[in-house]
């Protein structure tokens, strides 16, 4: 693999590292990555406007993921400063029921007078995800060539994130 393979191959990497990211503080790289006047951001045809737009729904909206890169083919397109990968992969979700925090929708006990005497409680497991089936992904993305020399910021210029298969025996719907 020769350094621009390396250098694309790591940052898509990257890019999915961001999008299982579970912490939303953690993602103020990846917007620093995103031309912030000119970026297209297209997620199962539905635009986005502004990449922080994106990322917030993403956050609030999906979701804990586990992406995985199955291909990945790049075009550097002469005279133009960009180049265009063509990215394939999977995506599982965690289907039980918690959002990226944790947190569900089930009434909690309550403890007081009708609890007393119970006992202390042993504090609560932290859950665990329960991974779905694979889906499958289908990424475009058009980068500036500074990614070949290690700059992130600013380089996506386009990103078009699609679902491709859905698996039958998911509880996610897409």
């Amino acid at each position: 693999m020769n350094n621009q393979s390396q250098a694309v191959d790591g940052f898509i990497k990257k890019v999915f590292a961001f999008l299982d990211e579970k912490n939303s503080q953690q993602l103020a790289p990846f917007l620093q990555c995103f031309d912030p006047a000119n970026s297209k951001i297209i997620v199962n045809a539905n635009p986005f406007a502004q990449p922080a737009v994106f990322l917030e729904t993403w956050q609030r909206a999906v979701v804990q993921t586990q992406h995985v890169l199955t291909g990945l083919d790049y075009h550097v397109i002469p005279g133009t400063g960009t180049t265009i990968c063509s990215v394939n992969g999977k995506v599982r979700f965690d289907e039980s029921g918690r959002d990226k925090e944790g947190q569900d929708s089930a009434i909690t006990e309550i403890t007081g007078a009708g609890n007393a005497g119970v006992g202390p409680r042993a504090p609560a497991a932290k859950p665990r995800p329960l991974w779905g089936p694979y889906f499958g992904i289908s990424l475009q993305i058009v980068l500036d060539d500074r990614v070949f020399n290690g700059d992130h910021n600013c380089v996506i210029h386009s990103f078009n994130y699609t679902t491709v298969y859905k698996p039958d025996d998911s509880l996610m719907s897409v």
